[in-house]
């Protein structure tokens, strides 16, 4: 009788509980989709690994990437953008934009010791604001520009960073030794015209930083 009973209470709970899952990602859907961000589907997607959601999670994915990318309307963003997507719905439209913004545009070395540099490198999750930037000193070589920049970041840091900038191909490196104090990790970058503005910008993906003169 005991084994009985038994038998009907699991005939009775075992239903309840197989139609309680798909409601518990049913709310978790409408969750992430209130959220609307990346973040919230990656969470969702991980959570529910085999949801039938996993086609619309990825393409609202997309979207996002690809509306933060005309929002920033970088060269770094739309590179992003088809890396991730490389057959994306936007990919024609992404790369006419990013080839728009590497038009050769002149940009002459008065402009880059007159100006001061103002933006932030993302490190992870984490912005670290720079507060400034400037070209110390600058000499044009036969293999291209030497520099000497001055960086102060938002931590009261201050260091000192020579590089490379090659004008014909609007390309910028700056270089860290093992045994400075603290990395900035700008690495190899891009200096091109956006807005009337001149912008530094990294290209290589996963390390986002970006400067503007002032």
């Amino acid at each position: 009788m005991k084994k009985f009973k038994t038998l009907l209470l699991l005939m009775v709970i075992l239903p309840l509980c197989i139609a309680c899952e798909p409601n518990e990602e049913s709310k978790a859907w409408d969750t992430a989709q209130k959220l609307g961000t990346t973040s919230a589907m990656d969470t969702f997607l991980a959570r529910y690994p085999n949801t039938s959601h996993r086609g619309e999670a990825q393409k609202i994915k997309e979207d996002l990437l690809w509306q933060y990318a005309l929002l920033n309307n970088t060269r770094y963003y739309y590179s992003d953008y088809i890396n991730k997507y490389p057959e994306g719905k936007h990919k024609k439209q992404a790369q006419l934009l990013k080839d728009s913004l590497e038009q050769n545009q002149e940009i002459s070395l008065s402009e880059l010791t007159e100006n001061r540099f103002t933006g932030y490198v993302k490190h992870h999750a984490e912005d670290l604001e720079i507060l400034s930037m400037r070209f110390t000193q600058i000499q044009d070589k036969s293999t291209g520009i030497a520099f000497v920049a001055d960086i102060t970041l938002s931590s009261n840091l201050r260091k000192q960073l020579p590089g490379h900038i090659d004008l014909s191909t609007s390309s910028i490196e700056f270089f860290e030794k093992e045994e400075d104090d603290f990395f900035v990790q700008l690495g190899k970058g891009a200096i091109y015209r956006r807005n009337g503005n001149i912008l530094i910008e990294s290209v290589e993906l996963g390390n986002y930083w970006s400067l503007k003169n002032k």
